[in-house]
């Protein structure tokens, strides 16, 4: 272990501007973005190429079909790329949930972004069959006739735009998870073609049959609406009858929505495939490509208004305290003010300091201040019934103690004669609070009836409501609970993981000592923390709704085991803090008794020793 004694070169300046990371990021993205709509336009002219191959050999080779398709996806990938988040946040309820996701912008346009692409990829698909034109085959003599089997086909690709945007927002197609391990985007790409194929067959089979009811239901209202318009364009017949029987196609309505559902899916995986590659450009971090690359990585660190930038920055911190040592080591010897590893530690406690604050633990700093408030508010206390003597300065003399009168100045003179308007406002007060008792009196009654009809409701109707199936999405269950407060769960993970390397390999690596004046506090931190979350996992705060966990506790207390509430989120963190407490304690064992550590982390990294002795 190096001692922080040793000669450090002295930096007084500040540091100089960097290249922000986010800016790198956008790049790289633009150009992962740009390799994406390349692989989609081949894979568009091949579809389109196979396409038109019944019509003409010409248009298969020229890729005018694959630039229509091509045109039908390029809005999704536009949508998505707009809204990109590490992991959304759940709602309270499942109710909650849907009600809040279906009823919103998002909704709304991802509902416009689909039905524009299914629009296009409709023309295509019905271009290809004769029985599929709007105008059913005449004599020259006859007037013109509806298809009924096209409006069918129209309605329904509106209805698999409409299905398909509820499905992209309900299951969160928005967030996007960063690969934990560096893989090949085609070897994702290949492994993901087979359940993109079933699970768009299970989609096509499942809407087919349900529109066939819904086709059912608006079969009257799109018929005579298509009759209205289509009347301006052409003359038809005067009969606004339907034209022949119930225009169910399921070999069109199969091929049609699996056509959709592939390409939609398709496009989605592909996008979360190329997009989300990782920190990793080429090999390398994207902070490399920086002049001055430890101050580019803490930008994204610091970039709080920016999800997604600094989700990616602290996957590339990890990957650089697992595998770089040389960049460990600039971190380590950047110690121009602020230094290096001071700032990557604050941004990585500062997860813990958050998890502090939303687990209801207050942070040193909020204890602090609580501490000072409370110290003040009691010497207040004191000094109130005693009279307030002002400090003397030296080298002067003191002031005379101020006069208090103690007649009350609010009274009128006795000189003056009280006006008629006064003589009414007093007469109007009520110097008893006799009234003022009585309406307390009353509104306490009310509260009070009120609180045990609502008790009586709650344990004789909703209770047992909620305990059914049909109750289930109205719910507020604890893992939901856990979900939003956890919803930066990778980015704990892997900003807790950086933090323990990066203190491991200060000890070899480390010339100047910086980090070693810093291991109590990180400790301390951890320390916390784990207390914090074990005691929440021991006794979780349980809503009134959540009648399936209640049934689960054990004299109010969650038991350890099988039987017990599944907080697996919360136990995955819990475990990694744990191992990153570990790590430190065993790593610099033979130091602890030097270093100012808390009883708690004492206690802590004395059990952590002896067990892994």
């Amino acid at each position: 272990m190096v001692s922080i004694a040793r000669s450090i070169p002295s930096f007084t300046s500040n540091r100089p501007e960097a290249t922000h990371y986010h800016v790198l990021l956008n790049s790289v993205t633009q150009l992962r973005f740009a390799y994406l709509v390349k692989m989609t336009f081949l894979w568009c002219w091949a579809i389109g190429g196979l396409l038109s191959l019944r019509r003409s050999t010409l248009l298969a080779i020229v890729p005018l079909l694959g630039a229509v398709l091509c045109a039908a996806i390029l809005p999704i990938y536009i949508f998505r790329r707009g809204r990109m988040y590490p992991r959304v946040r759940p709602h309270a309820s499942l109710f909650l949930e849907a009600y809040h996701k279906l009823i919103s912008k998002s909704m709304l346009r991802g509902s416009i972004i689909y039905l524009f692409s299914s629009s296009i990829v409709t023309e295509v698909y019905c271009y290809q069959f004769s029985d599929l034109s709007y105008f059913l085959p005449k004599l020259e003599f006859e007037l013109a006739r509806l298809n009924e089997k096209r409006l069918y086909i129209n309605s329904f690709s509106f209805f698999l735009a409409i299905v398909y945007a509820a499905i992209h927002v309900i299951t969160n197609k928005d967030q996007v998870s960063l690969p934990r391990v560096k893989t090949n985007p085609m070897t994702r790409l290949k492994s993901s073609i087979q359940p993109v194929l079933l699970e768009s067959a299970k989609q096509s089979a499942a809407s087919s049959l349900v529109f066939v009811l819904v086709y059912a239901i608006v079969r009257p209202r799109v018929w005579h609406t298509s009759v209205y318009f289509a009347r301006i364009v052409k003359k038809l017949y005067r009969s606004s009858a339907y034209g022949g029987s119930f225009p169910f196609t399921p070999i069109h309505s199969l091929a049609l929505a699996f056509t959709l559902f592939f390409i939609w899916n398709m496009a989605n995986r592909l996008f979360l495939i190329y997009v989300t590659i990782g920190a990793l450009y080429r090999g390398k971090g994207i902070s490399e490509k920086s002049s001055d690359r430890n101050s580019t990585l803490i930008s994204g660190l610091k970039s709080s208004k920016r999800a997604f930038t600094r989700r990616v920055a602290f996957q590339e911190l990890n990957y650089i305290a697992h595998n770089n040592s040389t960049r460990r080591v600039t971190i380590f010897q950047d110690i121009a003010q602020p230094s290096a590893w001071q700032q990557i530690m604050v941004e990585c406690l500062s997860l813990l300091v958050d998890l502090q604050t939303k687990f209801n633990l207050k942070p040193d700093h909020l204890k602090t201040a609580a501490a000072t408030a409370t110290t003040a508010a009691t010497t207040a206390t004191k000094g109130a019934s005693t009279t307030a003597l002002p400090v003397p300065v030296s080298g002067s003399p003191a002031p005379a103690p101020m006069k208090v009168r103690k007649e009350n100045i609010f009274l009128t003179p006795a000189g003056n004669k009280t006006s008629p308007g006064r003589k009414l406002i007093e007469g109007l007060q009520d110097h008893n609070a006799e009234q003022s008792a009585k309406t307390i009196k009353q509104i306490e009654q009310i509260q009070s009836t009120y609180s045990q009809l609502f008790d009586y409701v709650q344990t004789k109707y909703a209770l047992e409501f909620l305990r059914t199936r049909f109750g289930l999405p109205f719910r507020c269950t604890i893992q939901r609970q856990v979900a939003y407060l956890l919803a930066d769960q990778d980015q704990i993970s892997e900003g807790v993981s950086a933090l323990t390397e990066l203190v491991r390999y200060s000890l070899t690596e480390d010339t100047y000592g910086t980090v070693q004046r810093d291991i109590p506090r990180v400790l301390s931190e951890l320390d916390k923390t784990i207390t914090l979350l074990d005691e929440y996992l021991r006794s979780p705060p349980l809503h009134w709704s959540d009648v399936t966990n209640r049934t689960k506790l054990v004299k109010g207390v969650n038991p350890v085991g099988i039987g017990g509430i599944e907080l697996d989120e919360l136990e995955i963190v819990v475990d990694n803090l744990t191992e990153g407490f570990d790590l430190i304690a065993r790593t610099f064992e033979k130091y602890l008794t030097n270093m100012s550590l808390t009883p708690e982390v004492y206690k802590r990294c004395g059990i952590s020793i002896r067990a892994n002795r």
